[in-house]
């Protein structure tokens, strides 16, 4: 068998026209709790905190919420570090609704959320359980792994759950 010729990155510079939703498996855990969740409970309840039409439209709230879902589901504790990897990894972006030349929030604005725009810091923390527990109901997460306790007063998310373990090679749970 002959060596195949050399293998540069010229490819990885290519412009290529791609579809983000063909890109994510089918079975992937965040369409499948984007297919069992009807996520307008976050908008019916953090609409008295926006104003009508005043300034600029900020970043929708369902994906705020989503991002502390994420972060709790893959036990990111950092908004950093959270928004960094969904800024990389495509299942997130489509989770999130964003394409891939849109630029996600910065962490600064999901921390005035948490201590600003939410000045009812309660809510967010209700919105967030809230959603958690529609995780537990649809079996996304294992019920005792999961706590009350996911967000700080600093508003930074801990990570609060464990995602219910996927079957592995010959049908075994495993991660």
């Amino acid at each position: 068998m002959a060596m195949g010729q050399v293998k540069g990155q010229a490819a990885t510079l290519q412009v290529e026209m791609v579809c983000l939703d063909e890109l994510v498996a089918e079975d992937d855990r965040y369409r499948t709790l984007d297919r069992l969740v009807d996520w307008s409970f976050v908008r019916e309840l953090a609409a008295p905190h926006y104003a009508e039409d005043v300034g600029r439209p900020s970043i929708d709230p369902i994906v705020l919420v989503k991002l502390m879902v994420a972060g709790a589901l893959e036990g990111i504790g950092s908004t950093r570090e959270l928004l960094r990897q969904a800024s990389v990894r495509l299942d997130l972006r489509r989770f999130l609704g964003y394409g891939l030349s849109e630029r996600l929030p910065v962490h600064q604005t999901l921390s005035h959320a948490h201590t600003r725009r939410f000045v009812d810091a309660a809510l967010f923390e209700r919105l967030f359980l809230r959603s958690l527990e529609l995780c537990k109901q649809h079996g996304l997460v294992e019920a005792r792994t999961c706590r009350s306790t996911a967000f700080t007063p600093s508003g930074a998310c801990e990570p609060a759950c464990e995602p219910r373990p996927r079957p592995g090679p010959g049908g075994r749970g495993g991660r």
